[in-house]
């Protein structure tokens, strides 16, 4: 996988750290992985019950 270097606003160099899987155990169901999953291959409760 491509490494991504991205620039903070004092110009420090930043690589981001990406989540490669879920905790099922670890999981507090705030629905941060749902609102930002690019293949939306999660789904979250409360996004289903306001559908």
């Amino acid at each position: 996988m491509a490494m991504i270097v991205g620039r903070t606003r004092s110009g420090s160099e930043w690589i981001p750290q990406f989540i490669t899987a879920l905790s099922p155990q670890a999981r507090v169901g705030c629905g941060r992985c749902y609102k930002v999953c690019p293949k939306q291959c999660h789904s979250h409760e409360a996004a289903a019950a306001a559908a």
